[in-house]
């Protein structure tokens, strides 16, 4: 791919004001991580939510990753929903790992991520960004 030094990759997809909840950020090291938080439902659900990992990602034995959406209720944060649910022997390959469109909600309006790990899973790199869905 070619790189634009205006608009940065052509043929990537397109990032909503360059909007990110995680941005190269490493995996956790055996605790629990939050991203930053975004406002998704004033967009009558022409958002979605695209995660990937820089490099592959193995679990042995009793190793277990969890990435969930939550939502913020007051001034709490509630579990929306689990996007990612990896445990045991298992190798995820770099890439796209999950896809979310967060429903447009009156309740449900700002959302992080929150990734858990039970091992050492530094040496992996997470980005979530916000792109924008093309009208169909």
């Amino acid at each position: 791919m070619s790189i634009d030094a205006l608009n940065g990759v052509l043929g990537q997809p397109a990032h909503f004001a360059s909007d990110y909840l995680f941005r190269n950020v490493p995996l956790p090291n055996n605790t629990t991580i939050t991203s930053e938080e975004y406002t998704f439902n004033n967009t009558l659900g022409r958002l979605q939510l695209v995660g990937t990992l820089d490099k592959s990602l193995a679990l042995t034995g009793t190793n277990s990753l969890t990435v969930t959406l939550q939502y913020k209720s007051g001034t709490s944060w509630v579990n929306d929903s689990t996007l990612v649910s990896l445990s045991g022997v298992v190798t995820r390959s770099a890439g796209q790992i999950f896809t979310v469109i967060p429903v447009p909600s009156d309740t449900k309006r700002i959302y992080r991520l929150q990734v858990t790990s039970n091992f050492n899973a530094s040496a992996t790199n997470i980005t979530a960004a916000v792109e924008i869905l093309p009208i169909a």
